[in-house]
């Protein structure tokens, strides 16, 4: 039998996740109710690493779309692969979003070198120059190029 999957995020977003708010989430926006979720781990530090399977997944706190936005760093025999959501925004005051703290988190991201990054909204960028690339993009594209 599969085991019951695990519900982690940060402590910045915890109440919002856990109670489905229907503006923190922006579900209000698409019109859908989010059930209540239960947390399974919460995030408190920056860097925690959350085992899955084989691999080692860290955790980097990355706020700015929200308080408790949070990037994942894999690193592989390969290369280094990136889960970062939201890159691009968007920024609104029911999200509690800071657009100052996203452009350090995304110059953080930048620093991190990833060879992959796969993004929610976008794809996936192979290669460095391509991550790099489109980071600079999002940065440019919000004022902080």
């Amino acid at each position: 039998a599969a085991a019951h999957p695990q519900v982690v995020c940060h402590r910045g977003d915890l109440e919002a996740v856990e109670t489905g708010d229907p503006r923190r989430t922006a579900a209000s926006w698409y019109g859908v109710r989010l059930p209540r979720v239960r947390v399974d781990r919460v995030l408190q530090e920056d860097g925690e690493v959350v085992p899955v399977g084989e691999a080692a997944l860290r955790c980097l706190h990355t706020p700015g779309h929200t308080p408790g936005s949070i990037s994942v760093v894999w690193d592989t025999p390969h290369g280094r692969v990136l889960f970062a959501q939201d890159v691009h925004g968007p920024f609104h005051p029911d999200f509690g979003s800071d657009e100052d703290l996203w452009a350090a988190s995304m110059r953080r991201l930048l620093a991190l070198e990833a060879d992959v990054l796969c993004e929610g909204h976008y794809g996936v960028f192979r290669g460095r120059d391509a991550v790099r690339a489109f980071l600079l993009d999002q940065l440019e594209r919000q004022g902080y190029g």
